[in-house]
């Protein structure tokens, strides 16, 4: 009767994360994109690798004016499309001395899959692709640095419970577990997320159990989390204060003020940003418009402050 409930149930989260996910991660046709040949300082590697059934896609950036390199950033990104919206980051850190590598999530961007079916998956792919660094005859050179946004945010906190070497994390607005996330908004369905666990342990194993927290506790990793106190998407309880119990000499917890869910985007980004979500609909606004567009470099002006901290605390 158990396993027949259970079941059941599984059945039913399979049906939820259908209408959550189930869709690729490669943007929205609506706004242009930037493009590594955009930028004239970065020399690029293409890379591939396999991640299970699928193949990882991305580039390994280097300046072109640097010759002697710090550390390699590995970079995570959000979910609903691929790294390239992180190449302004990309830039800066490589124009500070740093080999950034960067792959495209499963079914996001240039790499294969037909659909994203749940968060646990970048569990999965990180591992790959940190196996793949490890085993690049530059890579393996140089310590390993982790960059994560959101969904990536998620990600580089769950790699700290693998057993790779890493050196120091960064994680922007990232979260403890999918569980977590799908179980916040009530707390009746807070017992479902042993089975939400359950289902995506079904799809990928160990990954599914990969708490962010439990990295951090376990990992000598210096590491440090940032996330907006105006966070729409991940709601600052399920980040900064969630966090900031485990708060100890190697894991630090800053708030950004005034910033919402990418709180390294300036001002006047961040504002345009929020029209746009409205515009498409994500924040209760209108239906999409099909002749709406929008340059994506508008929407991902850096702050030069968190910029610079980023930097700092990668390199002190």
């Amino acid at each position: 009767m158990i396993t027949l409930i259970l079941i059941l149930l599984i059945i039913l989260i399979e049906k939820s994360f259908a209408q959550s996910f189930y869709k690729r991660g490669d943007g929205a046709t609506c706004i242009d994109y930037a493009l590594p040949s955009e930028f004239d300082n970065l020399l690029k590697r293409k890379i591939a690798f396999k991640s299970k059934k699928e193949t990882l896609r991305g580039f390994v950036y280097k300046d072109k004016s640097v010759t002697k390199f710090k550390a390699v950033i590995v970079i995570a990104h959000g979910i609903g499309f691929g790294h390239f919206y992180l190449l302004n980051l990309v830039s800066y850190f490589a124009k500070n001395g740093y080999i950034v590598f960067c792959y495209d999530q499963a079914s996001s961007g240039m790499s294969s899959g037909k659909k994203i079916d749940c968060m646990s998956r970048a569990s999965l792919d990180i591992d790959y692709a940190l196996r793949f660094k490890e085993n690049d005859n530059e890579l393996k050179n140089y310590d390993t640095y982790l960059f994560g946004h959101s969904w990536g945010g998620f990600a580089v906190l769950s790699a700290l419970n693998l057993k790779h070497k890493i050196k120091k994390v960064i994680s922007v607005a990232g979260f403890n577990s999918e569980a977590d996330l799908a179980t916040a908004t009530n707390p009746k369905i807070k017992p479902f997320g042993f089975i939400i666990r359950l289902r995506n342990f079904i799809h990928y194993g160990r990954y599914a159990f990969f708490d962010a927290y439990k990295g951090i506790m376990k990992s000598p990793a210096k590491i440090r989390y940032y996330q907006g106190d105006k966070d729409l998407t991940i709601s600052p309880k399920l980040g900064l204060e969630f966090f900031k119990k485990y708060e100890k000499d190697n894991f630090e917890v800053i708030t950004l003020k005034d910033k919402g869910h990418t709180p390294f985007i300036n001002d006047e980004s961040q504002k345009l940003q929020q029209e746009v979500l409205v515009d498409l609909g994500l924040l209760g606004g209108k239906e999409v418009d099909v002749s709406y567009f929008v340059d994506f470099r508008k929407l991902s002006l850096p702050d030069n402050d968190v910029y610079q901290s980023f930097l700092d605390f990668f390199d002190n």
